[in-house]
């Protein structure tokens, strides 16, 4: 059996505004199976599942909800398969990672306008992901073991898009942003992931 592996781009269109804005896009693995005289067929398999928000949700309330719906989505979509997550917020962003091997972990808690305000997200699996060096927006309070204190998401330390806005020095503001950005997706796109989507989500 022979197989061709690629990557395609799939825009879900979720909540529209008008007919152009998805909310959500998904990055997607194809892979067409050869079976020879038996002919072939394609499996998928959705890897990175990017959630958008216009930047008038720019708050910590606002991004709690963010997350909370791409947990209901992702509950729905992925209950077993590990995804990689983004949320953004206009030009801010940050990344995650849906792990149902964290199925009973320590959820998230999202930070709100002041200090002794956290939410919790309903959902462990929604998680921080350790693999990318120079991450600054989740605060470790759990180190392994034991694990039985919430991370904390600070919203106000999301990473900037925003290629324009210049240092004193002449150079992009958010550079280091950008960096990490291209090292995530190198990361991400270099992963390995098992199973593939339900024929239902294809």
């Amino acid at each position: 059996m022979r197989y061709t592996t690629s990557h395609i781009v799939d825009l879900w269109l979720g909540n529209v505004v008008g007919k152009l804005r998805p909310d959500h896009v998904v990055v997607r693995l194809w892979r067409s199976l050869n079976a020879g005289g038996q002919g072939s067929h394609v499996e998928f398999r959705d890897l990175l599942w990017v959630e958008c928000q216009s930047p008038a949700h720019d708050t910590p309330a606002r991004w709690k909800d963010l997350t909370e719906q791409t947990c209901d989505r992702l509950r729905e979509a992925h209950p077993f398969r590990e995804v990689f997550v983004i949320l953004a917020v206009g030009l801010k962003w940050m990344f995650f990672k849906w792990n149902p091997n964290n199925a009973n972990g320590s959820p998230l808690q999202v930070l709100g306008h002041h200090p002794n305000t956290a939410w919790t997200i309903g959902d462990p699996r929604f998680s921080y992901d350790p693999h990318v060096v120079g991450q600054r927006h989740v605060t470790l309070r759990n180190p392994p073991p034991p694990g039985n204190v919430p991370d904390i998401v600070d919203t106000r330390l999301a990473y900037s898009l925003d290629f324009y806005a210049l240092a004193p020095n002449g150079f992009p503001l958010h550079m280091n942003d950008l960096i990490l950005l291209t090292r995530y997706f190198s990361y991400v796109y270099g992963a390995m992931v098992a199973g593939v989507n339900p024929p239902h989500w294809s």
